[in-house]
This record gives C-alpha cells, structure tokens and sequence, in this order.
C-alpha cells in the first residue's frame, strides 16, 4: 500500500503499476518506489484589507479570494484594484501542501486636495481643507462673507464625504445695488443718479440755471462734478444762488425817503448821502 502525504496523490509503482493497494507473489527479491504527483486542488486563501480612515487596517475584509492550486507550486497572487486606494505590490507565495497558504494584501487609503475659493474674507469655522482621506466626512466653512456682496452658495454640490479626486469649490456671491438720488430746486438741473453696484465709481453734475450759480451740495461738499465711489444708498441735493448774491447783509441805509440793504463791509453808494439807521 502507499500512502500518500497530505497535499501529493499516488501516481504509480517504479514498475508502472498503478494498482494501490497491490498484490504481489513473492518469486525473488522485489524492490519498487512509490512515485506521487501534486495535489492540483489544493485551497489558498488572499485577503484583501482596506486602511480603515483612523489608519489602521481593520478586521473586516473587503474582499476574500478562495482558490485553488498545486502544492508546492510558486504563484504570484493577483493584486486588486479599489477606487480611492494604493494597490500595494503582487505578492509570490508557494502553496501549503495541507492548504494552509494565506496571503494578505492591504491597501493604501489615499489622499486627495480640497480647496476653497472666496475671492471675500477670509473662512472660519473648524471646516476640512488640504490634504483630506479618501471617503473622510467634508466639513463645511462658516458662511462666507464679502463686503458689498452676498453669498448665495458654492458653485458645485459639496458631497458628504471626499471623493477619489482633487475638489475645488467656488463661493459665489451677487454684488450689492445702491441707488444715487439726486434732486435740485427750480433753479438749476443735476446728473448721474441712478442705481450703482457696489464699489462703483459715479461722476455728479449740478447744471445751474441762467443767473444763477452752483454754490453746494447739501452734505457740504462743494466739488462740482463730483467723483463719488458707491458704497451704500446715496440721497444728495444741489443747491444754487442768484449770481451777484454776496451773502448776509448786515447794514440798512437810507437814500433820501428809500432804504436799501448794502452788503457787509460795504459803506460806498455814488453820489448819495448816508444816513445810517440800524
């Protein structure tokens, strides 16, 4: 009888015999060899792991291959492609006759760039960004904010977790509007009101009438045309006064049986007598 190991089948006899057991008639001296050839169907087992997002790589396969081979044969086992991770390098292993071989592979998470663009302020918050795992939750940032605009979201939708690529998000925001409102009484015309975005630049015009002439706008400012940036609502009046108007007076006379007012610091009338009153 011959028995064979475990991983290996009995072929034949030295002599060709295949019978096993076998019956011999012993006639002389008899010497023979038992001849074995490999298991083909032996068991091996690879292991697939994927890293876990702490970094470790966890008990749970992602992925279990049950194969068979030839004992003792060299084989190289076949690496697995997984989107969002590192495939590491092919493994050789020989194959356990009692089919006991297995083999692990772990897989590399990787990383991918996440950038924020404001073209504003500054972001806040404790939000993901740069270099972020493969499948890791997406934090996002505080509202962003811009002077003179409002945001009114990003320009793709934010997933939940990192995708296997590198994400650019954009902020977007609409401009603010302002209205430039400009008024004049009867004796002169103003330009250049109107609506505004914010940061714009605006020229103002105050046109006065015949006689009379430009003297301010009623914020004071008495440039004329006048350069205005747009940075919130704008309500100015142009104010004009009789040309020839030299302001307060502060002195009464009289000519004759007639009073007249004659502007301050002034005290020349030609060929006329004075006779001060007040």
């Amino acid at each position: 009888i011959a028995t064979p190991n475990d991983g290996y089948l009995f072929s034949q006899w030295s002599d060709g015999n295949t019978d096993n057991p076998r019956t011999l008639t012993v006639t002389e001296d008899i010497k023979l060899t038992a001849q074995w050839t490999p298991n083909t169907n032996i068991p091996y087992i690879v292991n697939h792991y994927r890293q876990a997002l702490d970094g470790t790589y966890p008990s749970t396969l992602k992925e279990t291959e049950n194969l068979m081979g030839t004992t003792a044969a060299n084989v190289t086992l076949v690496v697995k492609t997984y989107t969002g991770f590192t495939s590491p390098e092919a493994k050789t292993a020989t194959i356990a006759a009692d089919g006991s071989t297995v083999v692990e592979y772990n897989y590399t998470r990787n990383k991918y760039t996440l950038t924020w663009v404001t073209d504003g302020n500054a972001l806040t918050g404790a939000y993901s960004k740069g270099s972020v795992l493969f499948e890791a939750a997406i934090t996002r940032p505080n509202t962003p904010t811009k002077t003179g605009y409002t945001f009114v979201g990003w320009d793709k939708d934010i997933p939940t977790t990192m995708p296997a690529e590198n994400l650019t998000l954009t902020a977007l925001f609409t401009i603010h509007t302002y209205s430039v409102i400009l008024t004049a009484d009867q004796n002169g015309i103003v330009s250049g009101g109107g609506t505004y975005n914010y940061g714009e630049s605006v020229t103002i015009t105050a046109t006065p009438n015949d006689g009379y002439t430009f003297s301010q706008w009623s914020d004071g400012n008495t440039d004329n045309p006048r350069t205005l940036t747009v940075t919130e609502d704008i309500e100015l009046t142009a104010e004009f006064e009789e040309e020839g108007n030299y302001g307060s007076y502060t002195r009464t006379v009289r000519i004759g049986y007639n009073t007249i007012c004659l502007p301050h610091g002034s005290s020349h009338f030609t060929g006329a007598t004075f006779y001060e009153i007040a």
